[in-house]
């Protein structure tokens, strides 16, 4: 049963805090006047609030931003930004043969990172090995009052025990108490999320999911993750282990997975059965620059459909095929409109969201064909690295975290 309480007057300059540090954060160049607008606080309040935020070197006037230009009668506007001796926070990101420890701070800036490429299968010990020692010499390198530690992890996890659980063909390690063993050495307050949850963050407080309250981001590397924000938040489940969208059913009866689910979405897409394509198809497309299918990456065969190589599009469309599945089971559960893609590429272009907008529109029905937008985002892969410090942000904006501590 829920128990009503109200906010004091110290509970409520908080929340109002809170609020003005995020516009700021994530909205660059805002002035007072542009926080009050937004904020529908008054303005003596908004700048009661900022000349705080000032004497505790949380935020800085920014005279160098450009603005629009203002009317000659009257003061112009000063925008607002970060402190550079604003409190930081470190991002770990977890993947399989990929780890990597960045410095950042609260508007998701990287300052000084860290990558370890691991040549080996790792155990437990020796994962957490790298990511002690690239804290640390992320620490010795910048001295700087740290806000605590944000870990982008693959799943399955338990975000609430800060537990990796059993992510399939991740070295055996199992039941993993990843952030109680950060916390102990570091003493720094330690969050996990999932990395597809980690970048739906991202795209919502810094990327082009500002503006969108609903939407879905998938995110392609070695395998398909995904996340969710819903009116506005990020939405996580019970234990964080939203965001699976790989590991959803598109054949039931198909093989069964790693992971113990039948008939996953990746099991279908994926960079294996892409090559088998390539190579079954490759004498009947001549003039295509591909000559020896496996070696190609996803990136690889998605630079070379914005290329328009015709048998590269031919792999990437049938790749679509069976992600637009995946993607469009969320869509109708959910009734959502907006898909927000990230993966690497070297070369401009949009050909994987065509091709799955051009699938999944005459399947929504007429009413939504017009609204539904696929667009690509803005960190071309890195949204979930980006995530692990939008993680500490959060907690800051939601005042699990004192910047003032």
């Amino acid at each position: 049963m829920a128990v009503n309480s109200g906010i004091s007057i110290k509970g409520v300059k908080q929340k109002n805090q809170s609020l003005i540090l995020k516009l700021i954060a994530t909205h660059p160049g805002m002035s007072r006047i542009d926080l009050a607008k937004a904020t529908h606080l008054t303005k003596m309040t908004v700048s009661n609030i900022v000349s705080d935020l000032i004497a505790h070197n949380i935020i800085q006037e920014d005279e160098t931003f450009c603005s629009a230009p203002q009317p000659s009668n009257g003061r112009t506007p000063t925008p607002l930004k970060l402190s550079s001796k604003a409190p930081k926070a470190i991002g770990v990101l977890i993947k399989r043969g990929l780890l990597q420890i960045i410095l950042g701070d609260l508007a998701g800036n990287v300052l000084d990172s860290i990558t370890v490429r691991p040549s080996t299968p790792l155990d437990a010990p020796e994962l957490l090995f790298i990511i002690l020692n690239g804290i640390d010499t992320l620490r010795s390198r910048n001295s700087v009052q740290l806000l605590g530690i944000g870990i982008s992890s693959i799943g399955p996890l338990d975000v609430q025990r800060g537990m990796i659980l059993n992510p399939p063909n991740f070295y055996d390690i199992h039941d993993y108490p990843i952030v109680d063993a950060v916390h102990q050495h570091t003493q720094l307050p330690t969050f996990l999320i999932n990395d597809g949850n980690a970048g739906a963050l991202s795209e919502k407080m810094y990327g082009i999911g500002k503006s969108i309250p609903n939407f879905l981001y998938v995110y392609i590397k070695h395998g398909i993750g995904s996340g969710l924000v819903l009116h506005g938040e990020l939405y996580n489940g019970d234990r964080g282990q939203s965001g699976e969208l790989g590991h959803s059913t598109i054949n039931f009866a198909g093989p069964q997975c790693p992971c113990g689910n039948i008939g996953c979405l990746e099991m279908y897409a994926n960079i294996t059965n892409v090559r088998n394509f390539i190579r079954q198809q490759l004498s009947l497309y001549p003039d295509s620059h591909i000559q020896d299918p496996s070696v190609l990456s996803l990136v690889d065969i998605i630079d070379l459909a914005n290329q328009n190589d015709s048998l590269a599009v031919s792999a990437l469309n049938e790749y679509c095929n069976y992600l637009s599945h995946g993607i469009l089971n969320v869509l109708n559960t959910l009734d959502i409109s907006c898909v927000i893609m990230d993966y690497e590429s070297n070369t401009p272009g949009t050909i994987l969201e065509d091709l799955i907008l051009r699938k999944i529109q005459p399947r929504i029905g007429p009413e939504r064909f017009h609204s539904l937008q696929i667009l690509r985002s803005q960190f071309r892969g890195h949204a979930p690295l980006i995530g692990s410090l939008a993680l500490i942000a959060d907690n800051v904006f939601h005042e699990t975290l004192d910047i003032f501590a």
